[in-house]
């Protein structure tokens, strides 16, 4: 039997959030396993008449317990909450996993690798951390990821989301997260990405070798190294 995973973290009626519910609907229709996780913004569509309905059907409905205290959702029996270990299971159960960006018009279906290989996910961190908490929410979904021991995260930072790695981190949006896990990036066991960010390496906190600039090029290639592509 066919299984789909979908992470959706965009907002409700956004783009990205129809092509995702969209995604699974079609894939129920079909007869196949499907599976949500609901990260960041996306949690606010717990409980909507979409997803009841979806559920219904025989979605498997989960969703991120610490997005849900911070958008202030009621944890209900509308959904599975739990952490990012949550997500890591279902990454590996699935066949075909996508993630709906709002940087593509377009879904991408990974397909999963056999079971008991190791699963290797490149976590694109984008906006502008002055204007939106997700670059510091993709962090700490990468980082706690990575906790789980069958799947291999990298990081890449693009254009203004780089500034995570500033000295200062004062005045930019999930400042709480960005002083507690961006250390942890910086002993990161492989290179940090960077495709046009703002500040040069060596004005960046840490070590400037521990960066690699990306043309994009070389960024299609690093995306294609992976299994799956995460985009907040």
């Amino acid at each position: 039997m066919k299984s789909l995973g979908l992470l959706i973290s965009d907002r409700p009626a956004s783009g990205p959030y129809r092509a995702g519910l969209l995604a699974a609907s079609e894939a129920l229709i079909r007869g196949e396993w499907v599976g949500i996780y609901l990260l960041d913004e996306a949690v606010q569509g717990v409980g909507s008449e979409e997803l009841i309905r979806l559920t219904d059907d025989g979605l498997h409905l989960f969703a991120c317990s610490h997005a849900a205290r911070v958008f202030g959702v009621a944890i209900t029996s509308s959904a599975i909450f739990g952490g990012l270990s949550m997500l890591g299971d279902l990454l590996a159960k699935v066949s075909c996993f996508a993630h709906p960006s709002h940087l593509g018009k377009a879904m991408h279906f990974f397909q999963s690798v056999p079971p008991g290989q190791l699963r290797r996910i490149l976590m694109q961190v984008t906006g502008d951390p002055r204007k939106s908490g997700k670059p510091a929410e993709a962090v700490r979904a990468g980082i706690g990821l990575s906790a789980w021991s069958q799947v291999e995260v990298d990081f890449c930072f693009v254009g203004a989301s780089a500034l995570a790695f500033a000295e200062d981190l004062s005045g930019l949006l999930g400042e709480d997260l960005l002083e507690r896990y961006v250390p942890s990036l910086l002993e990161w066991p492989r290179p940090i990405y960077l495709l046009a960010p703002l500040m040069k390496p060596l004005e960046m906190r840490g070590a400037g070798g521990k960066f690699v600039c990306l043309s994009k090029e070389e960024s299609d290639r690093v995306e294609a190294e992976h299994d799956v592509l995460l985009r907040l």
